[in-house]
């Protein structure tokens, strides 16, 4: 596989460049297959950091590309990744140009949330966006990576839908209204952790 092969070129570097992955469901094999060799790459540049972080971030990043191929109903996603070592941390941005999560709620019959702002609060309290009682409070799967990312690992955690902010910290929540002029069409989610936790394991995290 040629990116397979691209990415080894990344191995001993700080950053994976923008990564552009099919989102359609019909392409799902494809893109675990893409995503499995991002991850790779991240064991690579982390190898000196402990292993339950980069097991943690392999659970987050599926978690959110998942999000993207289920919800968004856009043709691709996006993945990019920085490491910096002289302040330890990673962070990794995924998005997509597809319906956002309003558009996501009205897909799915939800007509009560009416704006951006509503739907990213709604998302981040696992509001589900499917009509099944095993899907409730599952919303788009995010919440379980909130709390490796924000309680196990000590990270911050933003989400951008439209013209709504969202931005988790361990001290903070914030829901913020953008600008009417300020809006991505699509979903963004940005994370980072530091590379110092040495108590995390993920599996404690996993409902």
């Amino acid at each position: 596989m040629q990116l397979k092969a691209t990415l080894n070129d990344y191995a001993d570097k700080d950053y994976i460049a923008i990564i552009k992955f099919p989102a359609a469901t019909n392409s799902e094999d494809y893109t675990s297959t893409i995503i499995s060799c991002v991850e790779a790459t991240l064991y690579e540049q982390l190898r000196a950091y402990p292993t339950s972080i980069i097991n943690g971030l392999r659970y987050i990043i599926g978690e959110i590309v998942d999000n993207v191929t289920q919800h968004s109903q856009a043709p691709y996603g996006y993945l990019y990744s920085l490491i910096n070592r002289s302040n330890e941390y990673v962070e990794i941005a995924i998005a997509d140009q597809g319906i956002g999560l309003l558009g996501s709620y009205h897909a799915n019959d939800d007509k009560d949330i009416c704006s951006d702002l509503e739907a990213i609060q709604a998302a981040n309290r696992g509001i589900s966006t499917k009509n099944r009682p095993e899907a409730e409070n599952r919303g788009f799967g995010i919440i379980t990576s909130k709390r490796m990312i924000i309680d196990g690992l000590k990270g911050t955690y933003a989400m951008i839908s439209g013209n709504a902010l969202s931005i988790k910290s361990p001290s903070a929540t914030q829901y913020i209204q953008l600008a009417p002029n300020i809006k991505f069409d699509g979903t963004i989610v940005l994370f980072r952790i530091p590379l110092t936790t040495t108590t995390f394991n993920y599996i404690n995290y996993i409902e």
